[in-house]
């Protein structure tokens, strides 16, 4: 599934983005990749169990910014999509959900890289 207002170079985490957020405290940014790893798994989880439609777009809006804030660019993108489904489309939703769940995967190993990185800055 092509996803909209996404890009295949898009990176799957931006370190640089959370850095320049927080001005360059690699402390706070490993704690908040941490918490931020916890929130989305349970977003995702969310969505995943979601059966009324309506509910849809609040869910995704909320996984679209906490990926926006903590860097991780594809998975918003992913979370941009589930937003912009109207209700006659939710059916497309569990197939974007798996997809949000593997990118989800692919940036929790990136992540773990970075935070080893983060801590001996």
């Amino acid at each position: 599934m092509k996803l909209e207002h996404s890009s295949e170079n898009l990176p799957s985490f931006n370190v640089q983005k959370l850095l320049d957020l927080l001005e360059g405290d690699t402390d706070a940014a490993a704690s908040f990749i941490e918490m931020s790893e916890i929130e989305i798994k349970k977003q995702l989880e969310l969505l995943r169990n979601n059966t009324n439609p309506a509910n849809n777009k609040k869910l995704a809006h909320k996984l679209k910014g906490t990926c926006s804030t903590v860097g991780m660019e594809k998975l918003r993108a992913i979370a941009y999509k589930l937003e912009s489904l109207d209700e006659v489309e939710f059916k497309k939703a569990n197939i974007l959900i798996t997809v949000a769940e593997n990118e989800f995967e692919i940036v929790k190993s990136v992540i773990k890289k970075e935070i080893s990185h983060l801590k001996t800055r």
